[in-house]
């Protein structure tokens, strides 16, 4: 396997290399003066290749440029995609990511990994690491009672509760109601969430545990900013093993 980057994601990169024993290729696309890419064939001999997405504000723009890029490998056996957050993927009432997943199917893409998928598809070409997968080491053989901080988050949360083997509870945010809070009493909660914006629901299920009883309130949120890719680097080429 080779791991083909941009030179943002190269220290990431470069860990994955380690840990996979496997060559890095630093890839450079420039653009006219029209912003135009000026995208290069790059040539593989018969190699499977791991390409890196880079999270990045102008995500429009690097999606584009990254179709360009997948259509130029040549003689690759195969190519997988790592794309920490898939565009559009929070779009719940929006057909938006259909398109994006009907666009990297059509340039011959494997498979995609990616960190915690905000709505879970069930789609197999999407291979989502799920938060158990990054942070639930640190919890196992702890008393701690997971929690989702909206409906959105059960089914990561749940996960998380059953690789942790502890107990689950659903936080209505619109209802402010906390699900089977007895159970909480005295103990250290666990929020497990996504994406964090504004915190307010983060924020909201907080007062709602401890005004319930909690001990204690811990979060975890998985993010894809590259300084948390780079931290988690081993769990998440680990999590990508299972399926290369």
């Amino acid at each position: 396997m080779i791991i083909l980057h941009e030179r943002i994601m190269a220290e990431f990169a470069n860990l994955l290399a380690k840990d996979f024993c496997c060559a890095t290729y630093c890839m450079d696309v420039p653009q006219f003066s029209n912003n135009e890419f000026n995208v290069a064939p790059i040539y593989i001999d018969d190699d499977y290749v791991l390409l890196l997405f880079p999270n990045t504000s102008d995500i429009n723009t690097q999606f584009l440029k990254y179709c360009f890029i997948i259509q130029n490998i040549c003689n690759a056996r195969g190519i997988d995609l790592f794309m920490p957050y898939i565009p559009y993927s929070r779009q719940d009432q929006s057909k938006s990511f259909m398109h994006i997943l009907l666009s990297l199917k059509s340039v011959n893409i494997r498979q995609i990994f990616t960190i915690d998928i905000h709505k879970f598809t069930g789609d197999p070409f999407i291979k989502n690491i799920l938060p158990h997968e990054l942070f639930g080491d640190r919890y196992v053989n702890s008393d701690v009672v997971v929690i989702a901080p909206d409906l959105g988050a059960k089914h990561r949360a749940q996960a998380f509760a059953k690789f942790i083997n502890s107990d689950f509870i659903l936080f209505d945010k619109v209802t402010g109601h906390l699900y089977e809070k007895t159970i909480i009493i005295g103990r250290r909660c666990l929020i497990i969430d996504d994406i964090r914006d504004t915190g307010r629901t983060i924020s909201l299920a907080t007062k709602a545990l401890y005004s319930a009883g909690a001990s204690q309130v811990d979060c975890c949120i998985s993010t894809t900013a590259r300084t948390f890719l780079e931290n988690y680097h081993r769990q998440i080429s680990e999590s990508i093993a299972r399926y290369l």
